[in-house]
């Protein structure tokens, strides 16, 4: 692809969305061997800076489109992505790279606070509030410029699909590869989880806690579901651990929440606390007991110790899961034992 260019003048954007700026890490885990020969046009998009930022219009549901005035000036996008399952959105890719991607702060947050509503589920599109919106903001921002590159990738990390054109259409073509990789039979609910995370995901816990979603999919109301995870560089983003830790029990959190004006992060403790309404969570990490502990979660210091705990509490006879790449592995619940609810 780069190669193709020629001597056109290129810019390249990494679309962080509303996350950490990468680090020379990051960036060579992003670009490979290709980041020594590219560095000069690299441009780290920074949803903060208002005066990168260009305002196109607004959504039906209310979401201000504001994107980085590069991309928007551009003659020519082409976007570089994946499809994998997302928690809220249904799916990544797409358009994904634009919102959150490249946009503004206040429209990411505009956005993402449709993620409280019911219908903003995993793998699900029709009918998903924050995908619709992101579709709006796409009609708002055009894409009669835009060339994309959608890939799926397989759980040994290898390439499964690789579709290229408009958009809308590279995603939509991209969608049963992906669907078909993320997407596990699960016959039944089971009394206790075990959700791994594998790198890069593994990098905190907010990270992490899609893993957690994914997985409490297949767990039985007041089962166990067993996170293990580094964590290595903490919590992540603090908001939604900061909700958890100030409340009573997780049942306050979306009561909190639903007094004052939407915040980026809500949504993610609004769904973590859902989770353990219903179900026990253990976590294997690198964090401090306290730090999980403050958050109603259950520290263990090693994977067969919490296996062991959990059995003990429900029966060497339980029904045991074990998903080795719990964020971007969707069970499917496709036949429910007698009196399952809560999935």
């Amino acid at each position: 692809v780069w190669d193709a260019f020629g001597t056109r003048q290129v810019s390249v954007v990494v679309a962080t969305g509303s996350h950490r700026v990468p680090d020379e890490a990051g960036l060579s885990y992003i670009f490979g061997r290709m980041l020594r020969r590219i560095r000069p046009c690299i441009q780290i998009h920074r949803a903060r800076d208002d005066e990168e930022m260009i305002t196109l219009g607004r959504t039906s549901r209310g979401t201000e489109v504001a994107i980085n005035r590069r991309v928007r000036d551009a003659s020519r996008v082409v976007v570089i992505g994946s499809l994998e399952p997302h928690y809220f959105a249904g799916f990544t890719g797409g358009r994904k790279s634009f919102l959150p991607g490249v946009s503004a702060y206040r429209t990411i947050e505009g956005n993402h606070r449709l993620a409280l509503l019911p219908d903003a589920k995993c793998l699900k599109l029709d009918g998903n509030p924050v995908h619709e919106d992101m579709l709006e903001a796409m009609e708002v921002i055009g894409e009669e410029n835009v060339f994309a590159l959608q890939f799926v990738i397989d759980g040994k990390r290898r390439l499964a699909s690789a579709c290229v054109g408009a958009l809308s259409a590279a995603f939509a073509a991209s969608l049963g590869p992906a669907k078909e990789i993320a997407s596990v039979p699960v016959h039944g609910l089971m009394d206790v989880v075990i959700a791994v995370v594998n790198p890069p995901m593994d990098i905190d816990l907010y990270q992490s806690h899609k893993a957690i979603q994914h997985a409490s999919l297949a767990v039985r109301d007041g089962g166990i579901l067993i996170l293990v995870s580094s964590c290595r560089e903490g919590v992540g983003p603090s908001t939604f651990h900061e909700i958890l830790a100030g409340v009573e029990n997780p049942g306050d959190v979306r009561a909190i929440i639903g007094e004052r004006p939407y915040r980026l992060g809500d949504h993610t403790a609004a769904r973590f606390a859902d989770v353990l309404e219903r179900v026990r969570v253990c976590a294997v990490t690198d964090l401090p007991p306290g730090v999980l502990e403050r958050v109603f979660v259950e520290a263990a210091s090693d994977v067969q110790g919490a296996i062991d705990r959990a059995l003990g509490e429900v029966g060497q006879d339980a029904r045991v899961l074990v998903l080795t790449d719990a964020n971007v592995v969707v069970p499917n619940v496709q036949v429910r034992d007698p009196g399952d609810v809560g999935v």
